[in-house]
């Protein structure tokens, strides 16, 4: 896949345009879902999300690119399922109940424990891939890196979204799960209204998933 190549982009920019949306949160949730060109029109916005996330400039976007691309993004959370997922689920709660670990290791494996009977084998790492697709298309709008960039790491990560995940709800349950494990306020829930969009997604005759002839659902 070469999205450099403008009859492949053209082809692809339905499903990336999804994949963006799910990046978004907050009450602009669906304004953005139903009119995706405006996720990246205000250069003010686009700061204001890197700054939220802690990528200040070109070189700490292309150290967070260059993590996902690795697959190192998935080390944490896959050492953390692999010990609970020997446990049996007497174990895990006996575990869980016990340990005394930061505020915010604890909240990980508490998300780790509630999902692992629902994910994919690939775990979080749609999450991740998504996440860089739409750094990668803020960090052009900025000017952090080229289009060429730009398109070359979405062109190996979009790949291994395809090939991890069987359907259009697999991957929004890990992007649910994804924004549980790394929520800032420690929250085993999603905003509402990033809930109900996932739901609408899923569900509306007017989801722009149906535009993306990828997966059923």
């Amino acid at each position: 896949m070469d999205l450099n190549v403008s009859v492949d982009r053209e082809q692809w920019t339905p499903f990336l345009n999804v994949i963006n949306s799910l990046c978004i949160v907050g009450e602009n949730t669906e304004y953005f879902t139903m009119n995706p060109e405006r996720i990246f029109s205000s250069s003010y916005s686009c700061k204001q999300i890197f700054t939220q996330y802690g990528i200040e400039d070109a070189e700490s976007l292309t150290n967070f690119l260059t993590w996902v691309k690795d697959d190192s993004c998935c080390e944490e959370y896959e050492e953390i399922r692999n010990r609970l997922s020997v446990m049996s689920q007497e174990e895990r709660s006996a575990f869980l109940r016990l340990s005394k670990l930061a505020p915010e290791k604890m909240h990980r494996l508490h998300v780790v424990n509630d999902s692992i009977m629902q994910m994919p084998s690939s775990g979080i790492k749609g999450y991740y891939y998504g996440l860089s697709i739409f750094y990668a298309y803020i960090g052009e709008t900025l000017k952090y890196i080229d289009e060429k960039d730009k398109w070359d790491h979405i062109s190996l990560v979009l790949p291994k979204i395809l090939a991890s995940y069987a359907s259009w709800r697999e991957l929004i349950h890990v992007f649910q799960v994804g924004q549980m494990y790394h929520s800032s306020t420690l929250s085993r829930d999603i905003p509402v209204y990033n809930k109900n969009m996932m739901i609408k997604l899923l569900t509306s005759p007017r989801s722009p998933i149906l535009k993306t002839g990828v997966w059923s659902s």
